[in-house]
């Protein structure tokens, strides 16, 4: 259940902060997976950029915080915060957690969805960020 991004070179910094003890679960053992539903991008709808996240664990921690955003990629070639942040203390378990739409009004551009969990696993604190595919989004998709 623990399914890595379908991007390579993701999954790959991914492999590598878990390993190696950097930015991902900061000594815990990864118990949850944070997703982006519907196709791990946001989507266009009803002239909106809307993302979506959810969470999935093997083990449900103990405090969990939750934040993501829209970032949208800026001309330095960088993505940038592009919505306001929702955030949630909602903790997650072997079920799927879904947690409330992050919705910017639609723009073209290229975007994606942050996301940035807190928290502690038996005991031993855990922050983790990830973020979801890219949605390339033209003038009339708007």
């Amino acid at each position: 259940m623990l399914g890595f991004p379908r991007r390579p070179l993701a999954a790959a910094a991914l492999l590598a902060s878990l390993t190696t003890g950097g930015c991902g679960y900061g000594g815990a053992t990864k118990s949850c997976d944070i997703r982006f539903p519907p196709q791990e991008a946001p989507s266009v709808e009803g002239g909106r950029i809307r993302g979506r996240v959810y969470a999935i664990c093997d083990e449900r921690p103990e405090v969990h915080h939750l934040e993501y955003w829209l970032a949208k990629r800026n001309t330095n070639g960088a993505f940038a915060p592009a919505s306001d942040r929702r955030t949630s203390d909602r903790i997650p378990g072997t079920r799927r957690t879904d947690y409330d739409a992050v919705t910017v009004t639609c723009e073209r551009g290229v975007w994606r969805v942050e996301a940035r969990a807190t928290g502690a696993l038996k005991g031993t604190p855990f922050d983790f960020s990830t973020f979801s595919g890219n949605l390339a989004v033209a003038a009339a998709d708007c």
